[in-house]
């Protein structure tokens, strides 16, 4: 389980002598479980990506803490091989200049281990790619080809989490849907448990069946999609009245 507990995030003002501070997130108190796919939903700028930086690692809370079974998450041994991401970016997300196979075994170099291209063959597989497109670059591929081996290289460790950072709202509608679809299959088939961040309430209906409201920096509201239409708070009533099915 991820806990996060009282985490504060702020930023220093523009200015060279400015003192004032952005606070983005406000004493977040938060717990994932690994038995379910869990949404966290906000418009830009309520903080949701920030605190997908801080569970990856990328940054620091300003105070309280993330810990994953009990260990904090800002000692990288704790989160190697453990949570990995997709993001939303997948031209930058993927280094042009190596092959698909170098950049599936990526994540496998860091942690020392060996990653052979069968191996990378299987995952591409899984994916609904196939051996063929080890060797082509990151210029060669579509759009949500490139971002499939982004899924493939995120599954490379066999996760317990995978952060999905608007995963799909780069892709084509028609796209979307194939790899939401794809995302849901491999939960299945790989044991993995999603941690979504994206604006798009109907993606996050579609895939999570956890949600969790943000808003300005804090958690608003928390429920199941199954109770959706039972929300409470004003703006994530709002959110809802965005609702059109995929």
């Amino acid at each position: 389980m991820i806990e996060i507990c009282n985490v504060t995030k702020y930023y220093k003002e523009p200015g060279l002598f400015s003192g004032k501070k952005k606070k983005v997130l406000d004493d977040v108190n938060l717990n994932l479980d690994d038995t379910e796919n869990t949404v966290i939903i906000g418009e830009s700028g309520s903080g949701k990506s920030t605190l997908g930086r801080l569970i990856l690692g990328i940054e620091k809370p300003n105070s309280g803490t993330i810990t994953l079974d009990g260990q904090s998450l800002l000692k990288p041994s704790v989160r190697q091989g453990k949570i990995s991401a997709v993001f939303q970016d997948y031209t930058s997300s993927i280094n042009p200049n190596i092959s698909v196979y170098k950049a599936i075994k990526e994540p496998m170099i860091m942690m020392h281990r060996s990653f052979s291209e069968e191996e990378a063959e299987e995952l591409l597989v899984k994916v609904g790619l196939d051996g063929s497109y080890l060797g082509r670059f990151p210029h060669e591929l579509s759009g949500g080809q490139a971002q499939r081996v982004a899924i493939a290289r995120a599954l490379s460790t066999n996760p317990h989490y995978v952060l999905l950072d608007e995963a799909v709202s780069s892709l084509d509608v028609s796209i979307q849907v194939q790899i939401l679809d794809l995302f849901l299959k491999l939960s299945e088939e790989c044991n993995v448990n999603y941690l979504l961040i994206t604006h798009d309430i109907q993606i996050a209906c579609y895939l999570c069946s956890r949600l969790v409201i943000f808003n300005s920096g804090k958690v608003v509201e928390e429920i199941d999609r199954a109770n959706v239409s039972c929300l409470k708070n004003e703006y994530s009533r709002n959110l809802l009245d965005s609702i059109i099915t995929i």
